[in-house]
């Protein structure tokens, strides 16, 4: 199916609440770092080389891999300590943000010191939107703005950063619900999501699978994080635990009902692993197609006709259409079509 006649579909979709965008940390990070060569932050995730190199991390061929970058910082360089290495990444993100801004001239001297000495009780989306990083205003046509004025009821993300949050209040909907999945756990679920909880278009869930930055211990990030959240996610979707569960209805249910957008996934990104092949693949739903948003693979013809045959026979057996094209632009495309 092209581009156009997917599109179409789809905004028919989305405007009977009958879709769900799964929303990378790729996306988000692009926005964060919008003046980075995006196909460097794709192939970079979480900006890991950047970190490595700050941990003198030695296994140089495997330094774009966050997993295994952090794996090594929790071991050796914060002694398994769980909550120092997570906080750790983060000032780090802080750190690079708050430099970037300075080096870029985006914000005041005085605005970029008093958010430096303040960094510690501020969240990754905090400082962008306070340094003039992202702008994800009513007039702006910032992929998360746009997926912000889209009439979804749920936005599921495996980014830890709530800048969809901060375009989703910016953008007439102040009171989104925000909730993380407690796969570590150290909680018994999201209270403001419980039983009898029902999201809105109005009144959005924001659901945060591996982890948000307000709470660092919840982050999936080392390669033994990712294998438990796999194992804790497979088992509360199969209620194997009902006492016990943390994946809160509302979540659970839609899955078997809804189509997914997967935005900004690479069949090799650790944070795809871990659900699509495996948990996920098992919920969803089977009765609709469902769509994944693919750049558009490079080389010769030849190579580029083989690389799109392998990821529709990929994506083949969960009824997956593909787009080929950037989140930009399958953004832009859909919100055309919404608003008519």
């Amino acid at each position: 199916m092209d581009n156009s006649r997917l599109i179409a579909k789809l905004g028919a979709r989305t405007q009977h609440q009958q879709c769900v965008p799964l929303i990378s940390h790729y996306v988000t990070s692009a926005q964060l770092f919008a003046h980075r060569d995006k196909k460097s932050l794709f192939l970079d995730p979480f900006l890991s080389a950047a970190w490595a190199k700050d941990l003198d991390y030695p296994m140089l061929e495997d330094q774009n891999i966050l997993p295994r970058v952090a794996q090594y910082a929790y071991i050796v360089t914060y002694q398994r300590d769980d909550f120092d290495s997570k906080i750790a990444y983060l000032d780090f993100i802080k750190k690079t943000l708050i430099q970037e801004a300075n080096d870029l001239g985006l914000a005041d001297p005085v605005a970029i010191n008093i958010t430096r000495g303040n960094a510690d009780q501020l969240s990754i989306a905090d400082i962008a939107m306070t340094l003039n990083m992202v702008d994800v205003g009513p007039e702006s046509d910032n992929v998360l703005a746009l997926l912000a004025r889209m009439p979804f009821e749920v936005y599921l993300t495996t980014t830890p950063f709530t800048l969809l949050e901060e375009a989703l209040k910016e953008n007439g909907k102040p009171d989104y619900v925000s909730a993380c999945y407690h796969w570590h756990g150290q909680d018994t679920g999201s209270p403001n999501v419980g039983r009898n909880y029902v999201p809105s278009i109005e009144r959005p869930l924001v659901y945060h699978l591996q982890g948000i930055d307000s709470d660092p211990v919840s982050l999936v990030f080392t390669e033994d994080d990712y294998f438990e959240f796999f194992k804790r996610l497979a088992q509360d979707l199969r209620n194997e635990v009902q006492s016990d569960n943390r994946l809160p209805p509302v979540i659970a249910g839609l899955l078997g009902s809804k189509s997914l957008i997967l935005l900004g996934y690479s069949l090799y990104d650790w944070s795809f692993r871990s659900f699509f092949r495996g948990p996920f693949r098992n919920s969803v739903n089977t009765r609709t197609r469902s769509v994944s948003a693919q750049f558009p693979p490079e080389g010769d013809p030849q190579m580029q006709s083989k690389v799109r045959e392998y990821l529709t026979e990929f994506f083949k057996e969960d009824k997956f259409d593909l787009y080929w094209g950037s989140i930009d632009q399958f953004s832009h495309e859909l919100i055309a079509v919404l608003e008519g």
